[in-house]
């Protein structure tokens, strides 16, 4: 954070070292760095140097990300809709359709998992994929994968 104290004394906070553009902001970078289990991530320190984080670890992060969000969007929108049947039927809205809605959301959710899990599964979707994806790119076959962090999503 950076501080100023003005001509009475007074602190004031005037601004941050990283470039705060509001929450939705804050949101993007984090979930588009947490959804990319291709990332380079450090972890402890074990005899005074840094270990790499495993990618089960940073796969079930990204899974975990997924599922949550998903789920989320997922749920609101089926109470959305339960919610405008029931008041153009005149029908009463109540724990039945927040159920029915919770539960279409658990199934689209573990649907969009289990699919994501398979390709994560094949750590990161195998040599060929991940080849034939950079050769597209037009970088080399054997290229290791980008890494969608904070620093590229906004450099």
């Amino acid at each position: 954070d950076v501080w100023h104290r003005d001509t009475f004394g007074r602190t004031t906070l005037t601004g941050r070292e990283t470039n705060f553009t509001g929450i939705l902001s804050e949101y993007r970078g984090f979930n588009r760095m947490w959804r990319e289990p291709n990332r380079w991530e450090w972890g402890h320190t074990a005899g005074g140097v840094s270990t790499y984080t495993s990618f089960p670890y940073k796969a079930g992060q990204a899974l975990a990300v997924d599922l949550i969000q998903e789920w989320l969007l997922d749920f609101g929108m089926n109470l959305a809709v339960y919610g405008i049947v029931a008041a153009a039927t005149g029908t009463p809205f109540g724990w039945n359709e927040v159920g029915k809605a919770a539960f279409g959301a658990t199934v689209g959710a573990g649907v969009k998992g289990t699919f994501s899990l398979g390709h994560y599964a094949t750590f990161r979707g195998g040599p060929w994929k991940t080849g034939l994806s950079q050769v597209d790119q037009g970088n080399p076959y054997a290229r290791r994968p980008n890494d969608d962090s904070w620093t590229a999503e906004f450099a």
